[in-house]
């Protein structure tokens, strides 16, 4: 992974609110749902989505924010793994969740390879990710374009769903095909 310093837990305010809001609306979460939140950190995104899911894996790691992220919360389930090293997606998973994350993985054909070996026809997999022009976020040489991640995430056996633009960021949704 890439080490990068992120500091979600500092961000707020009415553009996070959009974006919480818009995720949520693209995820469409129901109560049988079980979701992996990949690259969780202290779990944000995971918080929201326990509120309206069954189970949700909060997958980190680093071994204290996932700790946060699970404080609390009876059907948040702590996963301190390396995506990159000993990582196996959940059998139970509906969803798969990245925010601001999967630009850091240098495993990212192998972690699609396990997320589409895992997840049912059907099942989800949505991200978050920085547009490559914001001022600010991870180095531009990281980032990832909208249409880079659409290709790379179709030729996993997924299908574009829906995606949303946001001020800084947008997110993708796609759906496991049969």
């Amino acid at each position: 992974m890439s080490f990068h310093e992120h500091r979600h837990s500092a961000a707020g305010g009415p553009l996070r609110d959009e974006m919480r809001d818009g995720v949520l609306e693209l995820m469409q979460l129901g109560p049988t749902d079980v979701v992996a939140d990949l690259g969780a950190g202290e779990g944000f995104y995971a918080q929201q989505f326990a509120q309206v899911a069954k189970k949700v894996y909060a997958i980190d790691a680093n071994a204290e924010a996932v700790a946060r992220a699970a404080a609390g919360q009876p059907n948040v389930v702590a996963v301190h793994k390396d995506l990159c090293r000993d990582f196996r997606a959940p059998d139970d998973l509906s969803h798969a969740f990245f925010s601001n994350s999967f630009h850091d993985l240098e495993c990212r054909e192998a972690v699609l390879d396990g997320l589409a070996a895992a997840l049912p026809p059907g099942g989800r997999l949505t991200f978050v990710e920085f547009k490559l022009d914001t001022p600010f976020g991870p180095p531009r040489s990281i980032r990832i374009g909208k249409e880079d991640l659409r290709r790379l995430v179709e030729a996993h056996g997924f299908r574009l769903l829906a995606e949303r633009d946001f001020t800084y960021h947008y997110a993708l949704s796609f759906v496991r095909e049969p």
